[in-house]
């Protein structure tokens, strides 16, 4: 045994007891002792060896041990020649300027382009090929784009992790532990990542990127990834962008991305379907009888109701843990659900045009009954309420890596600018409650994953206020000052407010 090294862990994931993982928090020094025992240890390094002897080269061991104890072995990759991680190796290109120093090669070359700052999964999307990435932590999510991307920068990551180890394979220039490379490495700006250098140069340098085909060994050959970039234009881009445009359909799906996409939209308005049918077929499907300006109609999927509950219920009858907290934000007594506002005669017939005959948008008819999917722990909510369409999509339980919360909202009964401007402003208020968000237009798509119970049920009390705090607002929102007026409302729990010159915002 070389060297021990021991860290600091604070929590643990763990198999659940019937299915999938359960994060834990370590107890005592549980978090501050040896992930494994010395003897564990050598047995590693004496199976890896024996491995490079089999192959006849190095090679990057990825292992687990089980109950028994036993050492399994999960997957071998070669290690590149030139590429081990590790601190830099040459020194700075002289007289450039660098934007980002100090960081550990977690793999080595030099290449450039453009910034993309990558911080949630609506961004792993929007990457280009041949970006710089650039983000916070390196999350083993992004692998996904080490096939088309320039480089990686990170603030946080371990040069002996799942990522670093994916870009030594694929030979993308990797940065780890690059302090306050978010601020100092502007979206768009051209940069050159000198991996080997540690260090990450403002523009492209072409001292630095001539270096990178001297004295490195070609690697060996792998036709398992020759054959996956081959296929990778027919996987991986998403063409199929717009929910609402014309064409929607599987004839114009070209990737596998865009039959994952058109499937979870089909999905959405199967829902509906569901509801419907099971109206029509004498189904035992609720009325929720509530303060809320919704024709609401609940089905239980399972332990979403008390038992016993009749054909018309309130929520004191609703067993569904997001399903409550949803409904305590809907309900917020400071809400002016029934709060109407002038509207103009353009507005009104744009909206009963663009929303009772305009196919594409496969939304509800106006007065039709809006449905909610109940369980225990989970929620799905589509609601019609006057001209806009709103999904709420649930999960909460004790399982932390099981939980999400997803809102779409889209329309309204005004011009399509004003429509924007609502978009806009429930954009904002839900990425400052830590919300990932996606706004096109009038529509706007929001997720909060992977947070603990009372996280998770604040988070849907947050939208359920915001469903009743936009209501008719689009009518109201003529400039975009306005939309930042009634953002610092919100944001200081003024829901009542009503505008400029409102008392209770005084």
């Amino acid at each position: 045994m070389l060297e021990k090294k021991r860290g600091v862990q604070e929590s643990a994931i763990v198999s659940a007891p019937g299915e999938g993982t359960v994060r834990v928090e370590l107890q005592g020094d549980g978090g501050s002792s040896f992930a494994i025992g010395e003897e564990d240890a050598l047995a590693i390094a004496a199976l890896a060896w024996r491995l490079e002897d089999a192959l006849g080269y190095p090679l990057d061991v990825e292992w687990a041990i089980d109950a028994a104890g036993q050492v399994a072995v999960l997957q071998v990759r070669p290690l590149q020649a030139g590429s081990e991680a590790g601190q830099a190796r040459v020194n700075p290109v002289a007289g450039e300027r660098i934007l980002v120093g100090g960081g550990s090669r977690a793999s080595g070359g030099v290449a450039s382009g453009p910034v993309c700052r990558v911080a949630n999964d609506l961004d792993l999307l929007r990457c280009p090929a041949g970006a710089v990435v650039v983000t916070h932590d390196a999350d083993p999510r992004l692998a996904v784009l080490l096939p088309r991307v320039a480089a990686l920068v990170a603030e946080l990551g371990e040069v002996a992790g799942h990522l670093a180890t994916v870009a030594r394979e694929l030979r993308v220039p990797a940065l780890f532990a690059c302090r306050d490379a978010t601020r100092s490495l502007a979206e768009g700006e051209v940069v050159t990542v000198d991996a080997d250098a540690g260090v990450v140069y403002s523009g492209r340098v072409a001292a630095a990127l001539e270096r990178r085909g001297r004295g490195t060994a070609r690697g060996l050959r792998k036709p398992h990834l020759e054959r996956l970039a081959a296929a990778a234009e027919e996987i991986v881009p998403l063409t199929l962008r717009d929910r609402l445009a014309s064409g929607y359909s599987p004839r114009r799906c070209r990737t596998l991305h865009d039959l994952i996409r058109f499937c979870h939209q089909a999905t959405i308005e199967e829902l509906f379907a569901v509801g419907d049918r099971a109206l029509r077929g004498g189904a035992p499907v609720r009325r929720l009888v509530s303060e809320v300006p919704i024709d609401c109609r609940v089905v239980d999927l399972g332990g979403g109701l008390r038992p016993g509950a009749g054909d018309e219920i309130t929520i004191e009858e609703v067993e569904s843990l997001p399903m409550r907290a949803l409904w305590r934000g809907m309900t917020d007594p400071r809400l002016r659900w029934r709060l109407t506002r002038p509207v103009s005669l353009k507005g009104f017939l744009s909206a009963v045009v663009n929303y009772n005959f305009d196919q594409d948008l496969k939304t509800r008819t106006l007065g039709e009954p809006s449905y909610v999917f109940v369980g225990s722990h989970y929620l799905n909510l589509n609601s019609r309420i006057g001209y806009h369409f709103s999904t709420v999509d649930a999960q909460v339980s004790e399982t932390i890596e099981t939980n999400y919360a997803s809102f779409r909202f889209v329309g309204g009964s005004t011009q399509l600018e004003q429509r924007s401007r609502r978009a806009a402003l429930i954009e904002r208020i839900l990425s400052a409650r830590g919300f990932e968000t996606d706004r096109r237009a009038d529509l706007v798509n929001a997720r909060l994953r992977h947070r603990p119970v009372p996280e998770m049920e604040e988070a849907l009390v947050t939208v359920g206020l915001l469903m009743g705090f936009v209501n008719h607002l689009d009518m109201v929102l003529t400039s975009d000052a306005l939309v930042g007026a009634f953002e610092a409302a919100f944001l200081a729990g003024r829901y009542e407010y009503r505008g400029e010159g409102d008392a209770t915002g005084s």
